[in-house]
């Protein structure tokens, strides 16, 4: 058997098809030699042959080393040519390192003389299985081997030709060519067809290694591919950038160019509810905020959530419209066309609203992952982070997505639902400045949609606060709450070692404990500052036609909040020192400027920015101190321009002589910013006090402010459900405890106005009859009490569709919600906890504990009339009509029974509001799914009537 100078298989070991590569270019050097030799479909001599095999094989061993070096190189730089756009993880970047740099240095198989072979070649020895920790590429057709008995020549092998991707076919050159031109199309992202080699050397592209002319490798050598390798495999795991799937861009700086030096501001709005039933607020939202916008050109624009309203007409019921996402869409891009801004600046996040309905990030009903700004622009995960940099400052955001992960249908979501993960992301994205070696000071500003009221906690206990209190960020920018519970929804935390333990369940004022500076004259190394910063919730579109705009000026972070329901705003002006001492001051502001922290340079001027239509003339800074309730000018000042015509924004500012306003009260000093324009019009800035010492003026909240920004629901609503439960089991099983004012002779002077002494004190007894005899005898009521409390204790309240009508039937307790499904595919037993509270605690305060309440005292005042009644049937003197004299004045008394009775319509009135809000809500039927939540309390005040008529 003759013998040809052939690679045999195995002689390259990169990509898919191993020897039958090399076989395959052996034969393409065949079919070279004989065109060459004009000798097409002649027989080859053996001497052509091994030279044309010889260098072929010499070639395809040049372009296995350059291929690896070059696949190092991308993979060290974190450019893997794959068919993903997705750069590989730092892990995966750092398990490769080890198997590349042993592939680097590895021998080539040598080639051996092989046996010419009639029928497909043997397949080649398969290598011994490692973990693949680069992205596969896609398998591309093998050609099949001519069928035994027909030889080489009689099937010729058809002339190689570059095909396109998607067009992969039988030669492996074709196949490898295809590959190359999927790489060429992950990098220029817009291509049909690979690049020549012509064109990519004019482009300064080297050559992959499939590449069918391949020139010369600028590293032949092995030794130095290694010394490539190792140089190059920690360089790319110290550049890698790749964040976690869930955190963005943990690096993305902006800067922010031009004038005024040192300051940056954004715009945050919020609570937008994009409505088919109510098209005026994305109406307003095109005719206010697009030329606002473009007036103030802020480097940032927050839309902090509930992006669209989900809402029925009547508000009773949730589901995702695809039509307000699209509108919402439309509304973004009207808004950003006409205020000349770059969409790249605009950040939207999820609300409650927003996950009505959504059984899954990602799945058919979750529009914002189509429609919003983020999805366009290609910002997946839930924790999202941008630097602005302006004169060696920064300006860390960090927005984070809290929504829940399967979106419960309204009410019973209304809570951030954080986890675990997303809280190692958001302390992550916040701390990725704190290990750099700058000056340059870094404020961090994190915001979200949910206020820390009604921010859940984890399965571990963390919370939002206590990451936000670690970095201690200066403001947490958030939404949710609505102008209509009021305009006071700020907020002041601090991780004070000396707060009492009932403020993890309430706090009585916005920034109570915050009187005093803190460390103001221990400028000790050992002196620990306070952790701290602010919330501000702030308002909605929805309503107040409302937007803010915070300002970063030296450190110092104020905001000024806008109405546009009264029209368009020709001029803003916003403060932006001295801040304002109700709202904005930090506790430990004199402590940095005692200890030189803070630059005093910072605070020897009053500053503002003017924003304006027209040509500003002039502005005036005036300052008012309070006597007795009424204001006297003691400062007015015009304060100098210092940007040009060309700025950003216009920066006005004026030298003060700050010592002169230290006191000791906070709000002694009031600041107000005059601007006057071209036209002669004259504006004002809302009056503000101010405390160059660092005090905190008090704010008392309202009663409404308190109840959504002061109490935390999620610690609260455990100890208020348990104490209503145990107040009414209290009454069903230890009744005398209920009843004890009966004992007293004024309440039985009220309820019996003719009973004498004597009479009265026979009314004690009858008490302690009713609890253990009378109350016992009504078995119906008493058991139906009891088993109602154990059925709202230990079974579930009523079944719904609480997500979506295909997601099935789900179960509430006072736990959260669960079905069969989730039980079998979610490790949480129950979801939706605490936002259940919203069905719970009404249900529990305002039906079933006042409904108990009017059944014990109907029961009550019948003990109290069957004794009467029997006082007087025992009377010696036997006079009848005296007797029935007395028993009429008592049936007229039996009023308070009649206003018993009346009380039960209230009752029942809510009740029934509850039901038909829970109804529409979860397409409940009251029939099948909530018998007993819904007739359990009527039958309950009917029984009670009934047996003491």
């Amino acid at each position: 058997m003759a013998e040809l100078d052939v690679p045999a298989p195995g002689c390259s070991t990169h990509g898919r098809g191993g020897g039958d590569a090399v076989s395959r270019r052996g034969t393409g050097a065949v079919d070279d030699l004989r065109h060459r030799h004009g000798r097409a479909g002649a027989p080859v001599r053996r001497g052509e042959l091994s030279q044309g095999a010889a260098a072929a094989g010499e070639r395809l061993r040049e372009r296995v080393a350059v291929g690896r070096s070059r696949s190092l190189l991308e993979l060290a730089l974190g450019t893997t040519s794959t068919r993903s756009a997705t750069p590989p993880p730092l892990a995966s970047l750092a398990a490769v390192a080890p198997y590349s740099a042993v592939a680097a240095v590895a021998p080539l198989p040598l080639c051996r003389k092989l046996p010419r072979r009639r029928g497909p070649p043997p397949a080649p020895p398969r290598a011994p299985s490692l973990p693949d920790p680069l992205p596969r590429r896609r398998e591309v057709a093998q050609p099949r081997a001519p069928s035994r008995g027909r030889s080489a020549a009689s099937s010729p092998r058809p002339p190689s030709r570059p095909s396109t991707l998607g067009k992969e076919a039988g030669g492996g050159g074709d196949a490898e060519e295809g590959d190359e031109a999927a790489r060429g199309c992950w990098m220029n992202r817009s291509c049909s067809r690979p690049r020549s080699e012509a064109a990519n050397l004019a482009a300064g592209r080297h050559p992959t290694m499939s590449s069918p002319r391949m020139p010369r490798a600028a590293f032949p050598g092995e030794l130095a591919h290694l010394l490539l390798t190792l140089l190059l495999v920690p360089l790319g795991l110290s550049l890698s950038g790749a964040a976690p799937a869930c955190c963005g861009d943990l690096r993305r700086v902006m800067e922010v160019p031009g004038e005024p030096s040192s300051v940056v501001w954004a715009v945050q709005l919020s609570d937008l509810h994009i409505s088919t039933f109510h098209p005026d607020r994305a109406a307003d939202f095109r005719r206010h905020v697009g030329d606002a916008l473009a007036m103030v050109k802020p480097a940032l624009v927050l839309i902090t959530g509930d992006l669209t309203d989900a809402k029925s007409e009547d508000l009773l019921s949730s589901r995702q419209e695809k039509f307000e996402w699209i509108e919402y869409g439309r509304v973004i891009d009207d808004v950003a066309n006409k205020s000349g801004l770059n969409k790249e600046i605009f950040y939207d996040l999820r609300g409650n609203h927003d996950s009505y309905g959504v059984p899954e990030i990602g799945g058919t009903f979750d529009f914002y992952q189509k429609h919003s700004i983020n999805a366009k622009l290609g910002r997946t995960g839930t924790v999202q982070s941008l630097t602005l940099q302006n004169s060696g400052n920064k300006y860390l955001f960090v927005g984070f997505d809290s929504a829940m992960g399967v979106g419960l249908r309204s009410p019973t979501n209304i809570f951030g639902q954080p986890t675990d993960k997303l809280l190692s992301h958001l302390d992550a994205a916040l701390s990725q400045w704190d290990n750099q070696s700058t000056s340059a000071k870094v404020t961090k500003i994190a915001f979200g949609h949910f206020p820390i009221s009604f921010s859940a906690v984890t399965s571990s206990g963390q919370s939002v606060r206590d990451i936000l209190l670690k970095h201690s960020v200066s403001a947490y920018l958030c939404g949710h709450l609505h102008t209509n519970f009021g305009r006071n929804l700020k907020r002041h935390h601090t991780s004070d070692q000396h707060r009492l333990s009932s403020m993890q369940y309430y706090q009585l004022d916005i920034n109570e404990g915050m009187s005093t500076a803190v460390g103001s004259g221990n400028c000790s190394a050992r002196t620990e500052s306070v952790t701290e910063f602010w919330e501000w919730e702030m308002g909605d579109w929805r309503s107040a036609r409302s937007m803010r705009i915070l300002a970063m000026d030296s450190g110092h972070v104020s905001y000024t909040d806008m109405d546009f329901r009264s029209g368009y705003k020709d001029v803003i002006i916003v403060p932006t020192f001295p801040l304002d001492s109700r709202f904005m001051q930090r506790s430990s502001y004199l402590h940095h400027l005692t200890c030189q922290a803070v630059s005093t340079e910072s605070i020897e001027t009053v500053r503002a920015l003017v924003f304006s239509r027209y040509e500003i003339k002039s502005v005036t800074v005036k300052v008012y101190e309070s006597y007795s309730g009424s204001l006297h000018l003691v400062l007015e000042q015009e304060m100098e321009r210092t940007s040009g015509e060309s700025a950003r924004g216009t920066m006005f500012k004026v030298p003060w002589n700050w010592r002169e306003f230290i006191d000791e009260s906070p709000d002694r000093y009031w600041l107000q910013i005059e601007a006057m324009d071209m036209t002669g019009e004259i504006y004002h800035s809302e009056m503000r006090p101010f405390s160059v010492n660092g005090l905190s003026a008090k704010v008392s909240w309202t009663w409404k402010e308190f109840r959504v920004m002061g109490c935390q629901w999620n610690q609260l609503y455990y100890p208020i459900m348990w104490s209503a439960l145990a107040f009414l089991f209290s009454l069903v099983l230890i009744p005398h405890t209920s009843l004890t004012f009966y004992e007293n002779q004024f309440m039985s002077k009220l309820l019996c106005p003719k009973v004498t002494r004597r009479s009265s004190r026979d009314i004690s007894p009858v008490c302690s009859e009713y609890f253990s005899v009378d109350f016992s005898k009504m078995v119906f009521l008493w058991s139906g009490m009891l088993l109602y409390l154990l059925f709202l204790v230990f079974f579930p309240w009523f079944s719904g569709n609480a997500v979506t009508e295909s997601h099935g039937k789900m179960y509430l307790h006072y736990k959260g919600w669960t079905s069969s499904y989730l039980a079998h595919t979610s490790s949480v037993p129950y979801i939706g906890w605490p936002d259940v509270m919203v069905i719970v605690l009404p249900h529990l305060i305002f039906v079933v504990v006042p409904a108990f309440i009017v059944i014990t005292a109907i029961t009550a005042e019948r003990a109290v009339y069957l004794r009467y009644c029997l006082s007087w049937t025992i009377k010696k003197d036997g006079s009848l009509r005296k007797q029935g004299r007395h028993m009429q004045r008592f049936w007229t008394f039996r009023c308070f029974r009649k206003f018993l009775i009346f009380l039960c319509m209230p009752i029942v009135w809510k009740h029934w509001k509850h039901c038909r809000s829970i109804v529409r809500a979860y397409e409940v039927n009251p029939l099948k799914d909530a018998p007993i939540y819904c007739f359990g309390v009527p039958v309950l005040l009917w029984l009670a009537i009934y047996k003491t008529s």
